[in-house]
């Protein structure tokens, strides 16, 4: 099939990378999740700048799931931007995040 019609076939709509809350955590945990976000964006910003040492992506990412924690404003901008990402690459999160979320579950067995 010609790269023209792949784009035509029409693509299920996938849902929001992070989950809409029906209210926000207490004042106190979205203090620490604001603070844990901004402290991971500064030290990513601060491996970037850090030419020996790699990894500032990792913490980035981090530093905005923690920020859209605590406010419904950084999670629809977060939602918004990632939108706009190539559709395999959005599926792609999305398998990422279902892995993740499995290995966080850890293994079920017997109780």
């Amino acid at each position: 099939m010609p790269d023209t019609e792949m784009r035509d076939v029409e693509r299920p709509e996938l849902p929001d990378l992070l989950e809409k809350q029906e209210e926000l955590p207490s004042t106190w945990k979205r203090v620490l999740w604001i603070g844990g976000g901004v402290l991971a964006i500064i030290v990513g910003v601060i491996l970037w700048l850090t030419p020996l040492i790699g990894g500032a992506i990792p913490l980035y990412i981090v530093g905005a799931v923690m920020l859209a924690k605590a406010s419904h404003r950084a999670r629809t901008r977060i939602n918004r931007l990632e939108r706009r990402l190539p559709y395999k690459l959005r599926r792609k999160l999305r398998h990422w995040q279902e892995k993740f979320r499995r290995k966080a579950k850890g293994p079920r067995g017997p109780a």
